[in-house]
C-alpha cells in the first residue's frame, strides 16, 4: 500500500522531544532536507525536488519499516535508520 511520507525543511524536529515523539507515534516516513535548501533561489528548489522525486517515491517503496531520510540539495537520498530508534 501506500505510504505516508513527510517531506520538512526544519530538522529542528528532530531535537526537540515532544516532536521527535509525536515523529515515532505517526508511523510515517520522513525525509528530511538537508539545511542547503534554505539557501536554494524560489526558481530552483522546485525543479531540485522534482529531479530528486523518483529517488525518494523509489528508496520510500523499499522501506519495511518507518524510516527517516536525509535529501541533499543535490538530490541524493541517505537513510538515517529506523524512527523508532530515534
Amino acid at each position: 500500500g501506500e505510504k505516508v511520507t513527510a517531506i520538512c525543511g526544519d530538522g529542528r524536529i528532530l531535537t526537540n522531544q515532544v516532536e521527535r515523539q509525536a515523529l515515532k507515534d505517526c508511523d510515517l516516513m520522513f525525509v528530511l532536507l538537508v539545511s542547503a535548501w534554505i539557501h536554494l533561489t524560489w526558481d530552483e528548489y522546485p525543479w531540485k525536488l522534482i529531479k530528486a522525486w523518483s529517488g525518494i517515491v523509489n528508496e520510500v517503496a523499499r522501506a519495511n519499516y518507518s524510516m527517516l531520510f536525509r535529501l541533499s540539495a543535490r538530490g541524493k537520498m541517505e537513510s538515517l535508520g529506523r524512527i523508532s530508534n530515534l
